[in-house]
């Protein structure tokens, strides 16, 4: 195939993907997200939160958020390899020149939860299906300990939803990371994750435990891995 017919066939598979789903839904509702926070809080207009995006890191998070795994999700002619995937949020993240440290901290902590998962996934075996729970604990206990470190961390994240457009959205592209490239057991779990995350976040914002909900988070990542190396 020729080279430039291959990346045109690949970028006109894209554009339903950015503009409907998923990428679409992740702009409406990062964009939801920011309003609902700033009502709750009172600390900024959406106009005024508007009026300041960043416009490159929030694309990189729209082309985040339009590439992950979802079901349903027009096919791409090629896969995007999962490491592309989660280098594309931090990228966005790199390059927002708005985004605090407790951000930074917190989305550092989410991709040592996603490699770790990975690298069980690659280190062991599947789990016997009929038994996925006791068959030496190893696969699961690494991927339950990967699962709480992303909640903490998400959990964490959820602080920064009001801050701007881009962070809303590069919020949305880490939980779709987790939702799809983490074996959850269903996309009901994933979507779980979503919606009880912010929750979480409010709790841990009101009692000021953004920073050990994130020293929890590196921690579950590296008894994760740790676990995987043990197998």
């Amino acid at each position: 195939m020729n080279p430039l017919s291959g990346f045109s066939d690949w970028a006109l598979a894209l554009l339903p993907r950015l503009l409907l789903y998923p990428g679409g839904i992740g702009l409406v509702g990062g964009l939801l997200l920011v309003g609902l926070y700033n009502q709750q809080s009172g600390h900024h207009s959406l106009l005024t939160i508007l009026a300041g995006v960043n416009i490159l890191p929030t694309a990189v998070a729209w082309v985040a958020v339009a590439l992950l795994p979802m079901p349903g999700a027009a096919p791409l002619p090629l896969p995007v390899d999962n490491f592309v995937l989660i280098a594309l949020p931090a990228a966005s993240l790199l390059l927002d020149n708005h985004a605090g440290l407790l951000e930074r901290w917190a989305s550092t902590a989410v991709v040592a939860a996603l490699v770790s998962t990975m690298a069980s996934a690659a280190l062991m075996p599947p789990p016997v299906q009929s038994s996925p729970f006791f068959t030496g604990g190893g696969t699961w206990t690494a991927r339950l300990l990967a699962g709480a470190a992303i909640m903490l961390a998400m959990s964490a994240l959820a602080s920064t939803l009001g801050q701007g457009w881009g962070q809303a959205i590069r919020w949305l592209a880490w939980g779709g990371l987790a939702a799809t490239l983490t074996p959850l057991p269903s996309v009901a779990a994933g979507l779980g994750l979503l919606v009880l995350a912010p929750a979480a976040g409010w709790l841990v914002e009101r009692r000021g435990l953004q920073r050990q909900a994130i020293a929890g988070a590196y921690l579950m990542a590296a008894c994760s891995l740790f676990v995987a190396l043990l197998q």
